[in-house]
C-alpha cells in the first residue's frame, strides 16, 4: 500500500485513511460508501483535519477511487486553510 505525506505549516503529517462501507446485515453491500483521508496534527489532543470522499448507492464501491478524491480534497482544504 502507498504511503501519503503531506506537510502542513512546514510539518509532514502522514495521511491516513478509513473507509466506510453500506452493509445488509452482516452482509457487505458493493454499492455506496465512503473514504475519509485525515491527518492528525496533535496526537494528545486529537486534534486532526479531515475530508471525504462519498460513493453513490448507485455506484460500486471503489477504494483507490475513494482514496485519490478524498486526499485531493485534503489537500484542497489545507490549501485553504493556508490562505488565511
Amino acid at each position: 500500500m502507498k504511503m501519503y505525506e503531506i506537510t502542513y505549516k512546514e510539518t509532514p503529517y502522514l495521511v491516513k485513511f478509513r473507509h466506510e462501507r453500506e452493509l445488509n446485515g452482516d452482509e457487505i453491500l458493493p454499492k455506496g460508501g465512503k473514504t475519509v483521508a485525515y491527518i492528525v496534527l496533535d496526537k494528545e489532543s486529537g486534534e486532526s483535519i479531515s475530508a471525504e470522499a462519498l460513493c453513490s448507492k448507485k455506484d460500486t464501491f471503489n477504494k483507490v477511487l475513494g482514496r485519490i478524491v478524498a486526499l485531493g480534497r485534503l489537500k484542497k482544504k489545507l490549501n485553504a486553510i493556508k490562505g488565511e
